[in-house]
């Protein structure tokens, strides 16, 4: 895997101990450079995390438009890490949003995707299911429920963990 990742400036002892959300800030932009160097040599564990990972922060700062509009890394897997998760809602409104595009292609084509998202019919359509998806997501209990998944999967963590406990 070469350079990536680089190590955590986390211990494990404040890994199991932060808050959800805490633990979130901190480690959410580290898991999604998974998507920026080889997401196929990283952690399954790490690829799912990362996917829901970016789809909250993408979502909470512009909603479907913004997540769909910019790379929406970890697509390929978001699916799976919502399910995960519990937000079967989430995953259904996703689903109906991804099919406003016009051709599968267009998951893999960041320029074609961008283009169509801003016709203002797409855009739109986008943005009335905004409300409706961060409510599927939850954001009271998101930021715990995905800091338990990352928890569950702490051996995957502990290589990258700073210093020792």
């Amino acid at each position: 895997m070469g350079d990536w990742p680089s190590k955590l400036e986390l211990t494990a002892d404040r890994f199991d101990q932060m808050d959800g959300w805490d633990l979130l800030e901190h480690i959410g932009p580290w898991m999604m450079s998974v998507f920026d160097v080889a997401p196929a040599e990283s952690p399954r564990s790490f690829q799912l995390a990362a996917s829901a990972y970016w789809i909250w922060a993408d979502v909470g700062n512009g909603g479907l438009r913004q997540y769909l509009r910019n790379s929406a890394c970890g697509l390929p897997c978001a699916v799976e890490s919502l399910r995960l998760l519990k937000r079967d809602n989430a995953v259904d409104i996703l689903a109906q949003a991804i099919a406003l595009l016009p051709s599968p292609a267009l998951l893999d084509d960041i320029e074609a995707r961008r283009a169509f998202i801003e016709t203002e019919r797409v855009s739109e359509r986008l943005s009335a299911l905004d409300d409706s998806f961060w409510e599927a997501l939850d954001d009271e209990t998101f930021p715990e429920n995905l800091a338990a998944f990352a928890r569950s999967h702490r051996s995957d963590f502990e290589p990258y963990f700073a210093g020792g406990d």
